[in-house]
């Protein structure tokens, strides 16, 4: 996923995909964005943090910091994870913070009923979930952008080196035989 994805209805749309049984990788989780302001958001995941069992915290509930794992709470919440079809469907789902680098050359989908400009005025206030995330004491976010900046760069790239090549092979197609060599460009 890219950045203007709202929290919600990504999730909501990841649900219903994963217990149909298609198999979804979220990337740049941090990046999906959260309506309200920075301080309501962050007020609302400290009364989050505050519960835990009186007698022993040790026991839960575990509540976590970094932006991959509240996306993967918010999406289990939303199918029946304690049934055999929920946690099948649960396996299904992998989330990320950043760019890994096996995704970087990759193609990538958005969900274009969540983006945030299609679902909310343009006035209303929004806040990514990294954001908040590092105010709650999350500590990678700059690591992350770093790396996922570079990385998708790379991807980039590579990808137009892709197009070029099909390209190549589109308006050259008639001019191969088996016997030719291969092109200089295909060996790159």
């Amino acid at each position: 996923m890219q950045k203007n994805h709202l929290l919600g209805r990504m999730a909501s749309i990841c649900a219903k995909k994963i217990l149909q049984g298609d198999k979804i990788i979220i990337i740049r989780s941090e990046l999906t964005s959260i309506t309200g302001k920075l301080g309501r958001n962050v007020n609302k995941y400290k009364s989050i943090f505050k519960k835990k069992t009186n007698t022993n915290p040790r026991r839960g509930p575990f509540h976590f910091k970094s932006p991959s794992k509240i996306l993967y709470q918010t999406i289990k919440r939303m199918i029946p994870h304690k049934t055999m079809r929920g946690s099948k469907a649960l396996k299904n789902l992998k989330i990320f913070e950043g760019l890994p680098r096996i995704f970087s050359k990759i193609k990538k989908e958005k969900f274009f009923e969540a983006f945030r400009y299609k679902v909310i005025k343009n006035y209303r206030k929004t806040v990514n979930l990294g954001k908040v995330c590092e105010v709650l004491g999350w500590k990678n976010r700059k690591f992350i952008e770093q790396k996922s900046d570079q990385l998708a760069a790379l991807g980039k790239v590579v990808l137009k080196k892709k197009k070029e090549i099909k390209k190549f092979r589109i308006n050259n197609l008639l001019k191969f035989d088996k016997n030719n060599p291969i092109p200089k460009i295909f060996l790159k």
